[in-house]
Order: structure tokens, then sequence, then C-alpha cells
């Protein structure tokens, strides 16, 4: 660290305070994570809001922005399959 720091302009107390940030977030993030795939589980074709509709019915505090991010960072998260019925064409 000391090498790395003075190139930089940040102070060496800013950096360890940013670190230890980004690191708690991450592991908020992973369980607001488990809580999606949850719901996800049960209904796959939901969207970021329909999922932080259901996350607050569940009394769980969150922000759509946050889902929204967290959803399109797993992207294995948003996709619905879709099945249509093919029909027979008649000419």
């Amino acid at each position: 660290m000391d090498e790395i720091l003075p190139y930089t302009s940040l102070k060496r107390s800013t950096f360890y305070y940013q670190a230890q940030r980004i690191n708690r977030r991450k592991n908020k993030d992973e369980e607001l994570l488990k809580l999606i795939k949850e719901v996800k589980s049960k209904h796959p074709c939901f969207g970021y809001r329909t999922v932080t509709l259901k996350l607050r019915s569940q009394g769980i505090k969150v922000n759509h922005k946050r889902v929204s991010r967290i959803m399109r960072e797993v992207k294995s998260i948003i996709l619905c399959k879709i099945l249509y019925n093919v029909l027979p064409v008649s000419h």
C-alpha cells in the first residue's frame, strides 16, 4: 500500500474506509440476492418492480433501484421463459 498511495490522491484512512464500505455493501447485497432468488423461484417472470413489492410485503425495506441493480448484475435472474403456442397455419 505504501508504494501505491503516493501516486493517488487518496489518504490511507480514506482508502481503508472505502474498502470496508464496499465489503459491507457486498454482504448486504448477497443477503438481498438470496431473497430475490427466493421470490424469483416462485414467480420466474416477475420483474424488478414486482419483486420489490413482494419483498416489501414480506416486511423487507428495500429500494427498487437496488433490486434492479442486483438483478442486472446477476443476469440469470432476469431471464423468463415465455412459452408460445404454435398454431397450425391454414392457407
